[in-house]
């Protein structure tokens, strides 16, 4: 303005001039008090963000499913699992709630087993996986996982949860070539006709 007025230029800056330096004012300003108005409602939701795990699965070291239910009771959920006889290890594979990046939220499973657990015929292990946020417990995984014997119910460690894709990913090359290696074991081949040899036997007691 002082330099409009030295070289005469009043009648340069106009109403409409000064009227349109005033609104581009007010447009810059009324977009930096949007800025954070734009933050504080993005950061609203993570008020509602709930700390525990996304997904949870059981496998032995072999990369075998486990099958197992879960039953909760407040901050408290028991998972009960079933391993066949012939799988001997168990290790639970866990995936967290991740908070919105910035956020003041540390979510983290703790009491993971660092290896699989080998579990005897017949037997069972427990542990306890708790969830924190911070240093506020906000879930507790009690595991409760048997082995099968030879003589039970193989139908009861079928896998019938369902899941998705992506949980068998990375696994199904190691199962199929374990498969592969077990129809040429010669042992495997014994206890397999051993195994047929006997229900045959039953069905022919029948």
């Amino acid at each position: 303005l002082a330099q409009g007025l030295l070289r005469g230029g009043v009648h340069r800056y106009t109403k409409d001039r000064l009227c349109g330096c005033c609104a581009q004012y007010w447009r810059r300003r009324t977009m930096y008090m949007l800025v954070p108005l734009t933050v504080l409602a993005v950061l609203e939701p993570l008020s509602d963000f709930q700390c525990d795990l996304k997904s949870l699965q059981l496998r032995s070291k072999n990369g075998d499913d486990i099958q197992f239910s879960k039953t909760t009771e407040g901050d408290t959920t028991t998972v009960t699992g079933v391993m066949c006889h012939n799988v001997e290890t168990v290790k639970p594979i866990v995936r967290m709630a991740e908070p919105l990046f910035g956020s003041d939220h540390k979510c983290e499973a703790e009491g993971v087993p660092g290896k699989a657990k080998h579990v005897a015929e017949g037997e069972r292990v427990e542990f306890t996986i708790t969830v924190v946020n911070g240093t506020a417990t906000t879930h507790t995984y009690d595991f409760k996982i048997s082995r099968q014997s030879s003589s039970d119910d193989a139908e009861s460690c079928k896998v019938t949860r369902a899941k998705s894709a992506a949980q068998d990913c990375g696994y199904a090359p190691m199962i199929e070539k374990r498969r592969q290696q077990a129809a040429t074991d010669p042992n495997k081949i014994k206890e397999l006709v051993k195994k047929q040899l006997k229900a045959a036997a039953a069905a022919g007691d029948e």
